[in-house]
């Protein structure tokens, strides 16, 4: 049987565009406080993976 526990992480590319989509689905489907509290979710979790996908690459 195949393992297929391991999982491939996302380009960066993909990481940018889903970023954006989220962005865009909370400026035109929320109001103004929705979204900027939105922002303020999602930066600090795409930027915290970000960098934990290439921590390894400067060691």
């Amino acid at each position: 049987m195949a393992d297929n526990t391991h999982s491939k992480p996302l380009s960066d590319g993909t990481m940018l565009v889903i970023f954006l989509v989220l962005a865009c689905i909370l400026y035109f489907v929320g109001d103004l406080l929705t979204f900027i509290v939105g922002m303020i979710v999602l930066t600090p979790l795409f930027a915290g993976n970000y960098n934990k996908a290439h921590q390894d690459e400067s060691h």
